[in-house]
């Protein structure tokens, strides 16, 4: 058994004024002089593009075509939706005079449990589920977004941020950053990594520091200050594993009222932990303070699942008020413990009291304000330091005794994980050659049968003069074409069908436009096919390439349809192209092109089909179907 040293402490006369004071004034100044710049200061605003023409409406879907009909109204930002949970869609113009060449990043600022990033009319980002009864909670995760050049034109650019609560009956709308992607994204770094990175580091630390506690609570006598060293940690990791749990198997209303239960619960956690840290603690403390968190527990039980949204607000006041005076009642514990007794613990003392003066902030800045500093949450990582110096501060026989066993683990431990790291490298550094070689096999044959024949034809034709100029420019216009989609499928957006699409839309557009043929476009995808890569979609470009050209060529046309959209049982992703021409019996040529359409059609398990586009028509036109799964088959081979 173990034996906590603040139950036996030495005797002394007087209490060490200077120590206690010296070590509170280094680890605060530590902390405010050197983390707090570091982790939690905000950088300078950066340089970002005007806002233009804010406005919002509310949506029974987050669908597009609910968008398309949404009547919006002006706002003045910052904006608050109040008073129901629902949908609601943010829309705003960026004006740009020449188009980024890396796009633009943008941070919506936004309140929401989730959130659809729409810009010129196509689903940028859109992570999990916006549907009301099947929702995800990626809201809380916030992150960047970079906007591809490629959806993006000069003059002016709409954006739409569709937002959906479930419950919380408020959306906070504050002006979003957008700016250009070589600009923002270095001084937006640290925004990044706090919101990403650190969040799941700080649940890291969470997990082994109750570990270390709950090893603790069944290796000491002094049973209940382990206990609540253990519960502080555990409530605090869950607290922020709720941030981070995107999809968790409860309802809306049940989420908001964990959120208050853990919240609530830090203070009380913190107030028994500085009792029992004493060497004489108050009597009757954790039977107070459990009884306020049960009958808090019960009243947002009462309003949250009785009233619904409209105790929302309620529960934040009993949650504010209780962790704001239990807070204050847990340094007022710690003060008058040092005051009246010396305490050789200077360090563990003054770690406490860093971590319960960012309580006491985080608390009144809820409840004065109605904001969080968030230093509260990040300050995780603190209190493994809190926690490491009190376990070692103690005189704990049980590593004493065994110093030589551990040092021979630690030796054998080190000398496998060497052997493990070599091995690890040695693999690593194998895949990753035969990654590149693979990549480079699949470019050099793109560009051998697809570019490197075109180019071979178009040089023996002009040699022996065999084409006409125009003909030559579009052949070469054509092996530009293919070139852009084989650096398209290297980029790192490659593997997305919207952006693929848009890319080639706004290439063929003048090239159509010219010719006299307007390109009509609809694009109503949002969730798109989960095991297409950048191979696989460049499979589908070309084949949407071949039916444009086709029709460009030989149809005879002055309007050609491009249509993206999922079919009806949302199993199927539909892509056709659709002429207004002379039709298939007056098509001449196609044979070759339809048997290489077919072929890529394949090689991504999808079905094609060229029929009529409109059969009752005296033109019937050509359309060119492709039907792709939504969600690979398990029994299908993988394409190569």
């Amino acid at each position: 058994m173990t034996d906590l040293a603040h139950h036996a402490l030495p005797n002394r006369t007087a209490p060490n004024w200077w120590r206690s004071l010296g070590a509170a004034l280094v680890v605060q100044a530590a902390f405010w002089l050197v983390l707090y710049p570091i982790l939690y200061r905000a950088t300078d605003r950066p340089e970002t593009l005007a806002i233009e023409a804010p406005e919002v409406a509310r949506l029974s879907s987050a669908s597009l075509q609910d968008l398309a009909a949404a009547t919006f109204e002006p706002v003045t930002l910052p904006h608050t939706e109040c008073c129901e949970p629902g949908y609601r869609a943010f829309r705003f113009a960026v004006t740009l005079d020449d188009v980024p060449e890396q796009g633009l990043d943008l941070v919506p600022l936004i309140s929401n449990d989730n959130l659809m990033t729409v810009v010129n009319g196509t689903v940028l980002r859109l992570d999990g589920r916006m549907d009301w009864d099947h929702l995800t909670y990626h809201g809380n995760n916030r992150s960047i977004t970079q906007v591809p050049a490629g959806m993006l034109r000069p003059g002016a650019n709409t954006f739409v941020l569709v937002a959906v609560r479930k419950f919380v009956p408020y959306i906070d709308m504050n002006p979003p950053l957008v700016g250009e992607h070589v600009l923002l994204r270095p001084i937006l770094s640290k925004r990044a990594y706090m919101l990403g990175p650190y969040q799941d580091q700080s649940i890291a630390v969470g997990v082994v520091c109750a570990v270390l506690a709950l090893l603790l609570l069944f290796r000491t006598d002094q049973r209940r200050f382990a206990l609540w060293v253990f519960l502080l940690v555990l409530s605090w990791t869950l607290r922020n594993l709720y941030y981070r749990w995107v999809d968790p198997p409860y309802d809306g209303t049940t989420r908001v009222f964990l959120y208050f239960v853990l919240t609530s619960f830090l203070p009380v956690a913190w107030l028994n932990l500085a009792n029992e840290w004493t060497p004489k603690p108050w009597p009757g403390v954790h039977r107070v303070s459990v009884l306020l968190m049960t009958l808090a527990t019960l009243a947002f039980a009462w309003l949250l699942y009785g009233i619904g949204p409209a105790g929302y607000d309620p529960s934040g006041v009993i949650s504010d008020t209780l962790g704001l005076t239990l807070g204050a009642l847990a340094m007022l514990r710690l003060v008058v413990h040092l005051a009246r007794e010396a305490d050789p613990r200077y360090w563990e003392a003054a770690l406490f009291g860093l971590i319960l003066v960012l309580m006491a902030i985080e608390f009144y800045q809820q409840w004065r304000f109605d904001r969080s500093t968030g230093h509260l949450q990040m300050s995780l990582p603190f209190l493994l330091v809190a926690f490491v110096a009190a376990f070692i501060g103690r005189n704990i026989r049980l590593f004493r005794s065994m110093n030589e066993i551990n040092q021979l683990l630690r030796e054998q431990l080190t000398a496998r994980e060497n052997e493990l790291a070599a091995q690890y490298a040695r693999q690593g550094e194998l895949l990753r050659r035969e990654t590149l070689l693979d990549e480079r096999r699949r470019v050099m044959g793109e560009m051998h049968d697809g570019i490197g024949g075109q180019l071979l034809s178009l040089l023996h034709a002009s040699r022996h003069q065999a084409l006409a100029p125009e003909a030559l420019h579009d052949g070469l216009s054509e092996v530009v074409d293919e070139l852009r989609l084989v650096i398209d499928s290297l980029d790192a957006v490659g593997s997305s069908i919207n952006v693929a699409i848009g890319n080639f839309r706004q290439r063929m557009t003048p090239r159509l436009k010219a010719a006299g043929i307007t390109l009509r476009y609809r694009n109503d995808l949002i969730n798109e096919p989960t095991h297409l890569g950048p191979r696989e979609v460049l499979h589908v470009c070309r084949i949407v390439q071949e039916a444009v050209t086709n029709a460009l060529k030989h149809a005879h046309c002055d309007e050609i349809e491009l249509t993206v959209a999922p079919s009806d049982d949302g199993s199927q992703l539909e892509i056709v192209v659709r002429d207004n021409g002379r039709g298939l019996d007056h098509t001449a040529g196609l044979g070759h092109g339809q048997d290489n359409m077919r072929r890529r059609a394949a090689a991504v398990g999808a079905v094609l089909t060229v029929d009529a586009a409109y059969p009752d028509r005296a033109a019937p036109g050509t359309a060119v179907r492709l039907c792709l799964p939504m969600q690979a088959d398990p029994a299908a081979p993988v394409s190569g």
